[in-house]
């Protein structure tokens, strides 16, 4: 999928972003590019792997949680 210069203009009038014309092909080719790695991204085949809750399976060092009076 690729964006159009009007939707480009759209999504810049939306986030209060001046956008010259100069610019809007760069932006254009960018989101796209963009939209592209995602397409990608939800091509990959993740049947067989389990959810993560964190990527790294670490526990944290804790500290004694104790009452002290300063």
């Amino acid at each position: 999928m690729s964006f159009t210069k009007e939707q480009i203009e759209y999504v810049a009038r939306l986030a209060k972003i001046k956008v010259n014309n100069s610019e809007l092909a760069h932006y254009q080719e960018q989101l796209s590019k963009i939209l592209a790695l995602v397409d990608q991204m939800e091509a990959a085949d993740t049947n067989q792997i389990e959810p993560l809750s964190h990527p790294q399976d670490r526990t944290l060092r804790l500290r004694v949680d104790v009452v002290t009076v300063s």
